[in-house]
């Protein structure tokens, strides 16, 4: 009974692994191109999982928290993508 159980549990972590990938794909691709509809729609698809029933069955983890902590590393990521272009710019301008 724990083997199914723990089954059970890997396969819930595997689905929302997977909206999560999904998530970070989709939210790149609106902050990238922000009116493109298809763009809002999946992050909007994306999020109506996150907030649902079908979530709050797999997990106790707090929707609210694991997507503003998504939103706040894409952004961190891309700034962060920003500043090694920027530098690496300059310093082949410098040769």
């Amino acid at each position: 009974m724990v083997f199914l159980q723990e089954n059970w549990e890997n396969l819930a972590n595997a689905i929302i692994i997977q909206a999560v990938k999904d998530y970070k794909i989709a939210y790149q691709r609106l902050l990238r191109h922000s009116e493109s509809k298809g763009a809002q729609e999946e992050v909007r698809k994306l999020e109506r999982f996150f907030y649902g029933r079908w979530y709050a069955q797999l997990t106790d983890v707090d929707p609210y928290y694991l997507l503003n902590r998504l939103k706040e590393a894409i952004v961190h990521d891309k700034l962060e993508l920003s500043r090694q272009k920027r530098r690496h710019n300059q310093s082949t301008q410098g040769l």
